[in-house]
């Protein structure tokens, strides 16, 4: 399960810097789904359709933000996930709550370069065990599925300091969110790797009219 990294941004609006997502009710996203096993052999793959309802939450960590619900029930969002577009001076970013109960934290950063460290923290795995989290930027574009992408990816380290998942996010501004990958750590190796576990890709976006 990702770990996400808190945001406690202030809201701002900047006029010439395009959203991220089209947050518009009745917006529809067509994505291919697909499980791996460990030798990258795919299990299962199917059709999953997103679409956003008319469902909105605000939070009073961003003024005048409105966060819209997303129901993906076969996908990465499940059914409660409401997002949200956000820019300051430095970035555009998506933002994303699970429910209307939790804070917003960042899903989705733009950034200035290449590799570039966004963010960092730590988490308790348990009593004993402090684990970390690294959140590195892409600027270059990547060519998804024939959408031009910018990409984040998360790294979530464990006690011993080996990355036991990897999440690579690939947005394309105005579009919306086109490949979700997650890695996860093979167990019983004596240096473990990673595997592609999960993928989504969008096949077609269908704007609301």
């Amino acid at each position: 399960m990702l770990i996400f990294v808190a945001c406690s941004k202030k809201a701002q609006v900047i006029p010439n810097k395009p959203a991220l997502l089209p947050l518009v009710s009745g917006n529809k996203w067509i994505y291919r789904d697909s499980t791996y096993d460990t030798s990258a052999v795919v299990k299962e793959a199917y059709i999953d359709t997103a679409v956003l309802t008319s469902r909105t939450t605000t939070s009073s960590a961003y003024p005048g933000v409105t966060f819209y619900n997303m129901n993906d029930s076969n996908g990465w969002f499940g059914t409660n996930s409401y997002l949200a577009n956000y820019t300051d001076v430095n970035s555009s970013y998506v933002l994303i709550m699970d429910t209307i109960n939790k804070s917003p934290y960042l899903f989705f950063q733009t950034s200035p370069s290449d590799q570039l460290l966004l963010s960092s923290s730590r988490y308790r795995v348990d009593s004993s065990c402090i684990g970390a989290l690294y959140v590195y930027g892409y600027a270059t574009p990547i060519v998804v599925n024939n959408f031009s992408c910018t990409a984040n990816v998360y790294l979530i380290y464990d006690c011993n300091n080996l990355v036991k998942e990897e999440v690579i996010e690939y947005v394309s501004s105005s579009v919306g969110v086109v490949r979700i990958e997650d890695y996860l750590q093979k167990h019983g190796d004596a240096n473990p790797t990673l595997y592609l576990n999960y993928s989504q890709t969008l096949q077609k976006f269908i704007p609301h009219l």
